[in-house]
């Protein structure tokens, strides 16, 4: 639960929203970073089974 010490409920709300949006701006650049680990490692594989062809 969120404690609000905001004056106004529409200032709480604010809040919260650009706490979500900065969380959700995290997950989409682990999933970015996720990716781009998941590019190198399959072009490394692709690299050693062609070598070994």
């Amino acid at each position: 639960m969120w404690i609000c010490k905001y004056e106004s409920i529409w200032a709480c709300r604010k809040s919260l929203t650009l706490k979500y949006w900065e969380i959700l701006g995290k997950y989409q650049g682990f999933i970015a970073f996720n990716h781009i680990v998941k590019k190198i490692f399959t072009k490394k594989e692709s690299c050693e089974t062609l070598l070994k062809k």
